[in-house]
């Protein structure tokens, strides 16, 4: 054999356990780095999920009080606003306050 082609077969067989090491790094890597992406796009549905499921609840949690409420019934939108809050300031023309701007 010449020297080039031992030359060269010194650089390949030097070069590809390197190539080969970089490329099993590489896809390591990004398996990793999909698994962490994933939990904390599980972490962040959960924590969406559980706010969604706060705010439905309280939703449900109003509207069962509002269930209850003779003067809806009946339509008398004055007993039923003094009902469901009395401790809002209200006019004399019947107009709350805090709802103003």
């Amino acid at each position: 054999m010449k020297l080039r082609s031992h030359l060269t077969l010194i650089v390949f067989g030097t070069l590809l356990p390197v190539l080969v090491l970089t490329v099993v790094l590489i896809v390591l890597y990004h398996t990793q780095m999909r698994r962490v992406t994933e939990v904390s796009l599980e972490d962040n549905a959960r924590a969406l999920a559980s706010g969604v499921d706060r705010e439905l609840d309280a939703s449900i949690g109003a509207l069962q009080v509002l269930a209850v409420s003779d003067a809806l019934r009946v339509g008398n939108l004055r007993s039923l606003t003094a009902w469901l809050v009395p401790s809002w300031p209200v006019s004399a023309d019947g107009r709350t306050s805090c709802c103003t701007i």
